[in-house]
């Protein structure tokens, strides 16, 4: 009998992300979405689900907060429709649902054991439901070998192998998303549409989750941009980005900063939102900031500049940030140390 497995929920200790699948005020954003989901994240299959499981690790990797500890990230988009008469009946005998005016919604966790590589869903009360064995000559480490191609080269001395292999492990990232049959599709989005104040200024469909200590209380269109509102807590800096699509080379760039301050804050991004924008929000404590990104420059500091606090090399000059006497020009990566005698001061040269 196989050993019954729980769900070790990751913790999303400093990083916030918000999609906003946008439409423009004077169009349908129901229909948009409609059209968008079903075009590009139709499950016919428990496999088609399985494989987009396995996109999402590999967009939420690159930006995973180091470290070894599980990730659970809500699923972009944190809704998908399913064809539940193509499912496997053990798989959706074992959904729990709840409703959405005329419509269903099963939410789940997918997750990747870390022991048999099997890709593993559970109900939102993390009770299994379903479990597929990993592919034929699957390799856990394929991430981490397509981001580092030389691991193995003997550039790396063990310890960095085996820091880089956790740090990337696929099975760090599990991915929460809410199931909706297709055919109950338009009605989920109609009554997600309802919720939307009449007077929010356009139309968007909001899919989001938040931290424990800052979150986004209210997003909405306007005809200048994005309005958003934040609650925070008091004796924290926090720093607003965004980046437009989640891929590999993808380019967050900073958009506020947010200064040691609690109660309900609100900002507009002003700059055009093509189609989706993600929103992550990272925040460093004013007593001990930490170096979260180990690039001996500390998250206050970075987060005070330009630098990324989850970069170790913002500027991708082989040179960290915190070595680095230009991190966000990547033409200049060189150091250069003075080096004097402790007897008379005397400086001695330059050495590069």
């Amino acid at each position: 009998m196989r050993k019954r497995r729980t769900v070790v929920i990751g913790a999303c200790i400093a990083m916030l992300l918000v999609l906003l699948v946008w439409a423009h005020a004077s169009r349908d954003p129901v229909r948009i979405a409609y059209n968008w989901l079903l075009d590009n994240y139709r499950m016919t299959t428990v496999d088609d689900l399985a494989d987009w499981f396995n996109e999402q690790q590999a967009q939420f990797l690159p930006i995973a907060i180091p470290g070894e500890d599980p990730w659970l990230q809500t699923g972009q988009p944190t809704v998908v429709p399913f064809d539940p008469s193509n499912f496997p009946k053990k798989f959706t005998k074992r959904l729990i649902g709840e409703w959405y005016g005329d419509a269903p919604g099963y939410d789940i966790v997918i997750i990747e054991d870390p022991d048999t590589r099997e890709t593993v869903f559970f109900d939102d009360t993390s009770k299994e439901i379903y479990a597929l064995k990993p592919p034929k000559g699957y390799d856990p480490e394929w991430f981490v070998l397509l981001k580092y191609p030389d691991l193995y080269s003997g550039s790396y001395s063990t310890q960095e192998i085996a820091q880089l292999v956790a740090q990337y492990d696929p099975a760090r990232i599990q991915i929460s998303v809410r199931l909706v049959p297709t055919d109950h599709l338009a009605d989920y989005l109609e009554y997600m549409q309802s919720q939307i104040p009449p007077d929010s200024g356009g139309g968007g469909i909001l899919m989001s989750f938040t931290t424990n200590d800052f979150s986004f209380t209210d997003v909405y269109p306007t005809t200048n941009g994005t309005y958003m509102e934040f609650t925070a807590e008091t004796g924290a800096y926090y720093k607003v980005q965004c980046a437009d699509y989640l891929t590999n080379g993808m380019t967050w760039k900073s958009t506020n900063m947010l200064l040691g301050v609690a109660g309900s804050l609100d900002w507009t991004d002003t700059s055009e939102i093509t189609h989706t924008r993600f929103y992550r929000v990272w925040k460093a404590d004013r007593d001990a900031p930490g170096d979260e990104d180990n690039d001996a420059l500390d998250d206050l500091t970075e987060l005070e500049g330009v630098t990324d606090p989850l970069d170790p090399d913002t500027d991708d000059d082989t040179a960290l940030d915190g070595y680095d006497p230009q991190p966000t020009n990547s033409a200049v990566s060189r150091l250069y140390l003075n080096i004097t005698t402790p007897a008379d001061g005397t400086v001695l040269g330059g050495y590069e």
